[in-house]
């Protein structure tokens, strides 16, 4: 197994949605703008069957790559991991593998079911780690506006998803982060990239007004174009 390069991903802890966020980036970055739909295979660790698991990672994709999701990884059975720890060389030549688990990476470290297992360990040494982050039960804008000023992207995307949650609230908390964006970017020193920038902000500002506009969407798209 030595000298293999890795395609194998660990992303763990934080919430569901950060999580599944997580993985759409991933699966977006492997595939770029080839589509993904019908290579991204989801399968849960503790009803994985391995005949089936076998036929799936040796079955090459027409355009050879396949993204293999497997949730609560920790509860994959022995026979799984001792193919996996054999084959993984193999398998990394058509699968991307992602490993998911609800439970935080320095808590995966602590467990003895782990560290002890010489699979595991190796998922959490040799993958590429990605960790959703924990927040206070109940965000705020002001979460947003601290993440926003620290330019950490994912942080402001997650805490969007869970500000934009309630659609009665929407367009007024939309617009609160309009303005907070608009007074960051205002500050910055390039003249072009200010007017860019304020540009697509006005352009979000016409949208939100819209009644049909997905709300989270559009500013999801404003943040991401504004961070590029």
């Amino acid at each position: 197994m030595v000298g293999a390069k890795s395609k194998a991903y660990l992303v763990s802890g934080g919430k569901p949605f950060q999580r599944r966020k997580i993985i759409n980036n991933i699966k977006r970055d492997i595939f770029k703008n080839e589509g993904s739909a019908l290579r991204a295979v989801t399968l849960y660790a503790g009803d994985l069957n391995l005949d089936s698991f076998k036929d799936l990672v040796f079955t090459l994709s027409f355009q050879k790559k396949k993204v293999i999701l497997i949730k609560n990884f920790i509860s994959l059975a022995k026979p799984a991991r001792e193919f996996l720890f054999a084959n993984i060389q193999k398998i990394f030549d058509y699968n991307y593998i992602i490993f998911e688990s609800e439970i935080p990476y320095f808590s995966l470290k602590k467990k003895k079911k782990i560290i002890s297992d010489v699979f595991f360990s190796y998922v959490l040494e040799k993958s590429i780690r990605h960790e959703g982050k924990v927040y206070p039960a109940e965000l705020s804008i002001d979460d947003f506006r601290k993440q926003l000023y620290r330019n950490d992207l994912k942080s402001c995307l997650f805490i969007l998803e869970e500000l934009l949650g309630s659609k009665t609230k929407g367009k007024a908390v939309a617009t609160q982060i309009l303005g907070l964006v608009t007074a960051k970017f205002s500050y910055i020193n390039s003249s072009r990239k200010k007017e860019k920038a304020f540009d697509q902000l006005w352009q979000a500002d016409r949208a939100l007004k819209q009644s049909n506009t997905d709300i989270r969407l559009l500013m999801e798209r404003l943040l991401i174009k504004l961070f590029a």
